[in-house]
Order: structure tokens, then C-alpha cells, then sequence
């Protein structure tokens, strides 16, 4: 019992919603970065970061405006224009950084995504009448989310700078 005290006594002294936050560093953060990895890096610098590429081929996305060279890992992908800048950032898989600033992340329903960021700038969509995705896209801060149709949720988001969406994706 007085064991405990201390214990209390200390969680009492921590701010409410703290022990319940993302880390700093695992937080998607619109037109900036994915956790550790960021806009402003060199593809060097991504790639030592990474790690080594462990997807020779991306089939996610398939409504982009232009083909870009990707180095991809288990946990992102970069994807580069041919100088070496990185476009975007992309993560499909619950991770590492899996949950924005704002608290939408992945496999967040489309609810929540529209309650914390509003209306899109635009939307696309892919597939057909019996599935495929729709993708919400706020070019002013940087940030798509890809959503799954029939259950609409997040199955993926992409980061890039702001304003530059549609030198990404077509619409």
C-alpha cells in the first residue's frame, strides 16, 4: 500500500493526456515528415536512415502524375525525382509513425480524418464500383490520406511540400 503512494503521487504531478500521446518521434507531421525521416533530407541521407530497399517494385499508387525512382523499406517509401529530392513520403503500413499531429493516422476512419483536417483540396479516386480507393488531398499543408472504400478507413498517407500535389497525383 505505501508502496504505491510515490507512484500516484508522481502520476498526479504528470500532465493530463501526456502518457497517452504518440511520441515526438513517431508523429506524421503534414509537408515536414514521417517520424524520423523528413522532406529537407538528400536521398543519402533517407537511405542511411531507412536502410537498405526491400521492394523492387510499388504498386499502391497508380494515379501519379509522373514516374518517380522509390527506395522502399518495410516502413516507408521515399519517393525522388531523378536529382535526387525527395517528392513525398509514403507509409502503408502501421508503424513507426503511424498518427498525425492532429490524431487522424492509419486505419483511421474517414470521419475522424474530415473532423481534423476539414475539407480536402481535392479528391481522387481509383477503382471500381465494387472497391478501390478515394485519396483526400490537402495540398496547403501537404498531406494525402488514401482511404479504403468499402471500409473507409486509412490504408496509406503520403507527405509532401505544400502546394506541390498536383506535380504528384492527376486530378
Amino acid at each position: 500500500m505505501w508502496r504505491a503512494i510515490p507512484v500516484i503521487l508522481l502520476l498526479a504531478l504528470v500532465p493530463s493526456g501526456t502518457l497517452s500521446k504518440v511520441p515526438a518521434d513517431n508523429v506524421i507531421l503534414p509537408g515536414r515528415s514521417v517520424g524520423r525521416w523528413s522532406l529537407e533530407m538528400t536521398l543519402d541521407q533517407f537511405v542511411r536512415s531507412a536502410g537498405p530497399a526491400n521492394a523492387r517494385e510499388f504498386h499502391e499508387i497508380l494515379d501519379l502524375r509522373r514516374t518517380f525512382d522509390f527506395h522502399c523499406t518495410t516502413e516507408i517509401c521515399a519517393f525522388y525525382r531523378s536529382h535526387g529530392e525527395l517528392a513525398f513520403l509514403h507509409i502503408s503500413h502501421i508503424g513507426t509513425a503511424s498518427r498525425t499531429d492532429r490524431g487522424p493516422g492509419m486505419g483511421s476512419p474517414m470521419a475522424e480524418v474530415l473532423a481534423a483536417y476539414g475539407r480536402p483540396d481535392a479528391i481522387t479516386r481509383t477503382g471500381d464500383d465494387f472497391g478501390g480507393y478515394i485519396r483526400l488531398i490537402y495540398d496547403r499543408i501537404g498531406i494525402a490520406f488514401r482511404l479504403n472504400l468499402v471500409t473507409e478507413t486509412v490504408v496509406s498517407i503520403s507527405i509532401y511540400r505544400p502546394g506541390r500535389a498536383s506535380s504528384i497525383w492527376r486530378f
